[in-house]
């Protein structure tokens, strides 16, 4: 368990149970509106930040986001691949500056 601000807890869930609420969400057909809760909530969060800057920029991108989501839930499903990607973690796209 992490603490957040002492006043949340974050409790990391073993990866089995992790994958198992992921193929939940996928095989329900909800697994893109769940992302797209979760990213609102970091964009409002992102938006209380203050009135200009940065925290409005992700606040704006946010959004998009949650819109690219809800159209993808419109007009996609996710299916599983024959054969798994052969990548890394190491080898995927970073947002570090």
């Amino acid at each position: 368990m992490y603490a957040l601000r002492s006043r949340y807890w974050i409790i990391r869930d073993a990866d089995e149970e992790r994958l198992t609420r992921l193929t939940f969400h996928i095989e329900q057909g909800d697994y893109f509106p769940f992302l797209a809760t979760v990213i609102g909530m970091l964009g409002e969060t992102a938006s209380r930040c203050g009135p200009a800057g940065m925290a409005q920029e992700q606040a704006r991108f946010a959004e998009e986001m949650r819109k690219d989501l809800l159209h993808l839930h419109e007009h996609y499903t996710i299916a599983p691949r024959k054969v798994r990607l052969a990548y890394t973690k190491r080898k995927m796209v970073r947002f570090d500056a």
